[in-house]
């Protein structure tokens, strides 16, 4: 029984930072897509989990610019620069904690 309840939960929680990121909520697409990254309650799909990462880091979401910059580290040369020049227009606060 507990792990149905578990299940049941997660997948509320799910469901509720999908909303949330409708409405632009930064952590909602950092948790949403770091889940999908790992494949952990989320079918894993790269591709879709960068776009969801890029979405958050584009409004600040310090631990998804340092998740992105992490994912750019193992791109190639010539899609390396462009995401660099991107970066440029972030706001960078890797020093700043985030309970996220």
């Amino acid at each position: 029984f507990k792990d149905k309840f578990s299940m049941l939960n997660k997948q509320k929680g799910i469901q509720y930072y999908q909303k949330s990121i409708e409405y632009g909520c930064t952590r909602a697409m950092y948790k949403i897509g770091m889940m999908t990254i790992k494949g952990e309650e989320l079918p894993q799909n790269q591709e879709q989990a960068e776009k969801i990462l890029e979405m958050a880091a584009e409004k600040g979401h310090p631990r998804a610019i340092k998740e992105i910059k992490n994912l750019s580290m193992n791109m190639s040369s010539k899609s390396n620069y462009f995401l660099e020049k991107r970066f440029k227009s972030w706001r960078s606060r890797d020093d700043v904690f985030v309970g996220n």
